[in-house]
């Protein structure tokens, strides 16, 4: 219930002090339970993704790593190999080995809509680094029709979600164009970073510093 009411005010607004709340739910959560031992249930694969995710964003790759390595046996046994691609993608996503990132995706085979849109989400990232910008684009496409159609999402995180698509995608539009751009809307675009790209700041703010460059 704790993790829930933080996970909700995240959502809301992402900010580094409601992500360093939700890891040191985490780092407690692993060490007091035992998964998958003496009739306790398998961790689930959800869970493991956003220990990961929330280990990455903070930059602790060493921890990140570790807790793949001890605890991914604790999943379920269908959705260790998806589980571990993921949350290597995610590590050399941060590391910049984007085409590594896009092998890892493709060991991929999650059937819940919050690992679809999380495993979308890091392989957009891997194309703008990539310079692959028209396949991105068309990713793109893909989600916003993948958000509008699922109602697997409440409509408030629907809201909170297809935002960060169109953030990237703004990204990707100038990145295509910058001539029909100006700085003024890259400065309304990382506006934006701050409420709907925390987990990927200071990857964004990179990346549109280039963009003012072009559009200059």
């Amino acid at each position: 219930a704790l993790f829930d009411f933080i996970l909700n005010n995240y959502v809301g607004s992402s900010t580094e002090e409601n992500l360093n709340e939700l890891a040191h739910i985490r780092k407690t959560q692993l060490a007091s339970v035992k998964f998958n031992t003496e009739g306790l249930a398998p961790l689930q694969a959800g869970v493991f993704r956003n220990i990961i995710e929330i280990f990455v964003i903070l930059g602790d790759l060493k921890l990140a790593g570790e807790i793949i390595d001890k605890h991914l046996p604790d999943i379920e046994e269908s959705k260790r190999k998806s589980s571990y691609a993921y949350s290597m993608a995610l590590i050399e996503e941060a590391k910049g080995n984007n085409e590594k990132v896009l092998e890892h995706i493709r060991d991929v085979e999650f059937s819940d809509y919050q690992a679809k849109y999380s495993v979308k989400m890091v392989a957009l990232v891997a194309y703008y680094n990539l310079g692959y910008i028209e396949e991105g684009l068309s990713a793109i496409d893909s989600m916003k029709h993948f958000m509008k159609d699922t109602d697997e999402f409440t409509d408030r995180v629907k809201v909170h979600l297809t935002s960060r698509v169109l953030v990237l995608e703004k990204l990707f539009k100038i990145k295509a164009n910058p001539e029909k751009y100006t700085l003024s809307d890259i400065t309304e675009l990382e506006k934006s970073a701050n409420m709907y790209l925390s987990a990927r700041k200071k990857w964004f703010m990179g990346k549109t510093a280039e963009l003012r460059e072009l559009v200059k």
